[in-house]
């Protein structure tokens, strides 16, 4: 999960290459410092893409095989499939950086799509990446929080993926990191319906994971055994409870950065290029 997190990081920068050598360029010491550190990101998450192509370079044969396109190079393909799971652009500018057509990307996303989720899960550990827990116990290891993907309306059974906190329908997936800030499992494809609680005690690998230690949530996971939940506003009626919320609070920054991560909008710049 560590490399995963460094490359993705790494491809927002590279679809921004242009922007930051601008920005580096300004003729001051500042700009000349900004320059060098775009350079030296710039060769650092090249080197990272060719880190998983030569990792994944065994299913060459295969994707073209199932592709049968002649109009683009293997390395071009895993580059577009990433471009599209970090950025999420539209088919149409996909088509316009790589001169390939709609139906063309369409039949490369779905090929590579499940050869980088068997590459990908590798990195997540299912266990604590280091002996880093909460300062209120060494028994809080972790931190579980769920989110929410919106979802358009759907046709039929719209009851099951309408979220009444939210306001919306939508997928529910529930997050377990460690105090290092990585994912440790993800549970998703929940019913918007349902509350954080009955998801996450319906998560047996979640629950397997934290086994006889607990995680830091907020209120909502309150009634759950394996969790440590926060007070309502309502419930704050002591110092000893007012100083627990602060410190929770402040802990659970983690998960919320990674939820922010997670549910950020993409964008791609039209005039980037790509060699």
């Amino acid at each position: 999960m560590k490399k995963r997190h460094k490359w993705i990081t790494g491809m927002k920068l590279i679809l921004c290459q242009r922007q930051t050598m601008a920005k580096g360029g300004e003729r001051t010491a500042g700009g000349r410092e900004q320059l060098t550190k775009g350079r030296i990101a710039i060769k650092n998450i090249r080197d990272q893409f060719h880190i998983v192509l030569n990792d994944i370079g065994h299913i060459k044969e295969e994707v073209v095989r199932k592709t049968n396109l002649k109009c683009t190079s293997f390395e071009n393909m895993l580059l577009l499939t990433l471009i599209w799971i970090v950025h999420y652009p539209p088919y149409s500018l996909l088509t316009a950086l790589f001169g390939v057509s709609e139906f063309c990307i369409s039949k490369i996303i779905h090929t590579m799509i499940p050869h980088l989720v068997e590459y990908f899960v590798q990195y997540i550990t299912h266990c604590a990446t280091g002996d880093i827990h909460s300062i209120m116990s060494t028994k809080i290891k972790y931190i579980l929080d769920g989110t929410i993907h919106p979802l358009s309306k759907p046709q039929t059974r719209q009851h099951l993926w309408y979220n009444g906190h939210y306001k919306i329908h939508g997928i529910m997936s529930q997050i377990l990191i460690d105090f290092n800030g990585y994912i440790i499992a993800v549970e998703t494809g929940i019913p918007g319906h349902l509350h954080d609680a009955t998801q996450a005690r319906n998560c047996q690998t979640i629950k397997k994971i934290v086994g006889k230690d607990f995680a830091l949530t907020d209120c909502a996971y309150s009634n759950l055994n394996f969790c440590v939940g926060g007070f309502k506003g309502k419930q704050l009626t002591s110092k000893s409870r007012k100083t627990f919320d602060k410190v929770s609070r402040h802990e659970q920054v983690l998960i919320e950065n990674v939820n922010s991560f997670l549910k950020k909008p993409r964008t791609t710049s039209k005039d980037c290029k790509f060699k």
